[in-house]
């Protein structure tokens, strides 16, 4: 394991996340969420409770907004926004934020840092 590795493997709050970089969203009409990795060039319509796991990645920024500009955020972070966000224990949440940030970096659309 090199340093780097060790580093990021061992942050305070777990693993850094960010969108990938190719990574583009909107938010259509009807209020969903829709994120692609353009290398990929999928389309993904996210159900409303993962909006809100790709919106916590995003640490508030909007779909105007440069992705490029996104801070990297601990899994930590983003599983204490998602808790709070529906009002339950981070337990309760942990194990699903941290399958879909794995999802979304098979996709092409996060990435671990």
């Amino acid at each position: 394991m090199t340093a780097e590795q060790h580093t990021r493997n061992h942050r305070p709050g777990g693993q850094a996340w960010k969108p990938a970089h190719g990574a583009a969203w909107i938010r259509n009409p009807e209020g969903e969420t829709v994120v692609m990795g353009l290398e990929a060039g999928r389309p993904q319509r996210l159900s409303p409770s993962a909006g809100v796991v790709w919106e916590c990645l995003l640490g508030g920024l909007g779909p105007e907004e440069d992705l490029a500009e996104a801070a990297p955020r601990t899994e930590a972070e983003i599983v204490a926004d998602v808790a709070a966000a529906f009002g339950l224990p981070e337990a309760e949440v942990t194990e699903g934020v941290t399958a879909f940030l794995r999802m979304l970096e098979t996709s092409g659309v996060a990435e671990r840092i």
